[in-house]
Formats: C-alpha cells, structure tokens, sequence
C-alpha cells in the first residue's frame, strides 16, 4: 500500500516524456527539437548522430500575417534611417527633398543550412542519466531589397529609383554594413544534462511508465550573430548561458504503441553586449547607433507530445509528434552615461517588444529498428527520417516558418 502511494506521488510529480534527447528548444530561426527516444531496459544508452538540412523563406507576424523573414524585426524606412544618422552626428545621404519621406523597402529574405548533431545518453544505474548533444552547422542566409513604390506614394522615374537605390547602399557603407548575403559556419550551444527517472512495468493497466525529471545547462558555444551583417543569425542562444528544467512521461499503453508528453522551462542569463539600437524607429537589424547594452533574455516555455506505434511492419514504424515554444520578451537595458542617454534618446520598449516569439510544429518520423528482428538485439541500429514542419497551429508571432528534414542513425547499448 505505502509502495503503491509511493508511486503514485512520483507519477504525478514527474508529469510529462522520457525520449531524452537533448537539444536546444529556445532558437526562433530553427526548430532544433529532439526526437522521440524510448529508451530499453536492456540498453539504456545510446549514441545519436544527426544529418539535416533547414530551409526558409517566410515568416509569421505577430498579427498572424505572412511576412518576410527581416521584417519580424521591423519594417524598413530609408527615411527614417537618415534622420537617425543625422542624430548619430552622420551625413544624410539622401537628397534634401527626399529627407522628410518615409521611403520604404520590401526585404526579401531566405535562410538556407546544412548540419550534424551528435547526441549522447549515458545510464549511471536505474534511476540516474547523464547526457549532452552538440551540433555543427553551414548556413547561408539572404537579403533582397525591393522598394516600395506603391507604400511609398511617390512616381519616380528610373533615375529617381536608382538615385534612392545609390543612397540606400551609401548610408550601409557608412553604418559599416556588410554584404547582404551571410555564410556562416560553426558549433551550435552545447547542451548538458543530469536525469532523474524510472521505468515501472505493468502499472495502472498500462504495459510500461518511463518518468523523470531532468535539469540541464546550456553552454554558450553557438555561432553569434554579426551586427554588421543584417543577415546573419545565431546557431543557438546568441552568447547566453542558460539552464532548463523538465519533466517526461512515456506510457506504453499496447504493445509497441506509445504516447509522450513533455513540459520544459528554458532560461538564459543576461549578457553584456556591444548592439545596434534604433534612434528614429529605423529597422532594428540596422539600427544607427552602436552602443553597450544588457541583454536580458527572457524565458521559453516548450510543450512536446507524440504518438509512436512500433513493428508496423518488422521493425519499420512511425511517429508523430507536436512541439509548441513561447518566448516571452527580452529585457534590454542601455548601459551608455547618462549624458549620451539624453543626447540620443532611445525607446527601449519598442526594441523590446521584437523579441518575443513563439511557434509550433507537427514532427513526423519514420524510423526502422534492426533489432526488432534480430532474436539477440546485441547492437542494432535505429534508422530514421524526421520532417519538420511548422505549423503554426495554436501560437505563432516573429519567427520564420522553418523546415528540417533529418536523417539518423541510433546505436542502443
């Protein structure tokens, strides 16, 4: 009786899914998820390599819009960005007719990766599980401008434009703007973990309960965004340390059919930081003004399900799953002396308001055990076939609408 009341605190107590698989959720420009993972009695451990490949486009607005993926950091006004030179105490590049106007311009973007992750799971005993994952990327990211003629409310002739066109490329030159194309190699965070669980067999009318908690690290290793190149992006949390904790659930409820859940609080720490801040309501990605800022990130909340059914046919099977991530607001404070503050005033809010996103996905996965058919599984790989695809379905604000597709292979042990 004490065994059974025991047990049934620790259930309610670990809530949500054991596929462990450690990864870094708090990214808005990939979906870096982990996959389902169930873990056997006999081989515990695991060693997980990844091959993927990410594609954008597009983005998601904060008013449920289709938006290209710059303007989830704004909207882009050439006029704006001249007044906002001139307060930084620069030359206005436009001529003296045009200074007053907005002049806005599209920005076409698209986001293109390849990459590798390693993931490593590792049992000290029955309850306790030690574990990490890194990964190494490629990305080419893109910028196309394309003024707006029709927002603009102006007829300009082809001298006109390309006289704009002329300015616009001078006022990125003396802002020591780079390219508007961005290739980027390199480690993402490095992600660590420490977990507590157990796998009870037979209980409450179902075949197996796989339950825990987990407490992690995340190490800032990724690739960081270039504030001179508008359209670089960060592999990870952008420089930020930070921690996370969750709780997992697995529950085997018919032969090889299977349902997880998991419930994840993600928290980097702030950072100081040299940061391009917006004086005249500018695009925040090119902004005037270069100063020191703190950087506080906010939290991420991240909420992931699936549905695995095993031996559909000799070994071959299927899951799908969603992911939902929320990422409240950041917090940036400017650092500058008090005099710079009052000289060159900045709306720290509307900066703000840009960092926060949310998104959801519906993951689809096909995989293949081997040592399904083998009668001694010894060390029988795992093939498989992961599709992300975002959905958008109950959250969806600032973030670009991201594919991956993973090929992996598993190794139990």
């Amino acid at each position: 009786m004490i065994k059974t009341r025991i047990i049934t605190i620790g259930l309610t107590f670990l809530l949500f899914s054991s596929y462990c698989f450690s990864m870094v959720y708090d990214n808005r420009f990939f979906p870096l998820f982990k996959r389902p993972y169930s873990k056997k009695i006999d081989s515990p451990s695991r060693l997980a390599v990844d091959f993927f490949a990410t594609a954008a486009n597009c983005a998601q607005g904060s008013h449920v819009e289709a938006i290209s993926i710059p303007e989830i950091f704004g909207s882009y006004s050439q006029g704006n960005l001249g007044r906002a030179m001139v307060i930084c105490g620069m030359k206005n590049p436009l001529r003296d007719e045009l200074q007053d106007m907005l002049l806005p311009w599209c920005i076409e973007g698209n986001i293109k990766g390849q990459g590798i992750s390693v993931v490593y799971d590792q049992a000290l005993g029955n309850y306790l599980f030690f574990g990490g994952s890194c990964l190494f990327m490629s990305v080419n990211s893109l910028q196309t401008f394309i003024f707006d003629i029709q927002e603009s409310g102006l007829m300009p002739t082809e001298r006109e434009i390309s006289d704009i066109y002329d300015a616009r490329c001078q006022m990125h030159k003396m802002l020591c703007m780079e390219s508007q194309n961005s290739h980027q190699v390199g480690f993402g965070d490095i992600d660590v973990y420490l977990r507590l669980g157990y796998i009870w067999e037979f209980l409450y009318k179902f075949r197996r309960i796989d339950a825990g908690i987990q407490v992690g690290g995340l190490l800032a290793t990724g690739v960081e965004r270039k504030i001179n190149c508008p359209s670089s992006v960060p592999f990870g949390g952008n420089g930020h340390y930070g921690f996370y904790v969750s709780a997992d659930t697995e529950l085997e409820f018919k032969e090889d059919m299977k349902v997880g859940l998991m419930g994840r609080f993600n928290k980097r720490f702030a950072k100081n930081s040299i940061q391009r801040l917006p004086l005249a309501k500018e695009h925040l990605l090119f902004g005037a003004l270069q100063a020191p800022v703190q950087v506080c990130p906010g939290f991420s909340c991240i909420f992931d399900s699936y549905f695995s059914w095993e031996q559909l046919n000799k070994g071959f099977g299927a899951c799908i799953g969603y992911t939902l991530v929320y990422h409240s607001e950041d917090t940036w404070s400017d650092l500058r002396p008090i005099d710079a503050k009052e000289s060159c005033p900045i709306d720290m809010c509307n900066i703000n308001c840009f960092t926060s996103w949310a998104y959801d996905y519906v993951n689809l996965n096909l995989f293949y055990d081997f040592g399904k058919v083998k009668i001694d599984r010894d060390i029988g790989p795992v093939l498989t076939l992961t599709w992300n695809i975002p959905a958008f379905l109950l959250v969806g604000k600032n973030a670009p609408k991201t594919h991956r597709v993973c090929f992996g292979l598993e190794v139990n042990f």
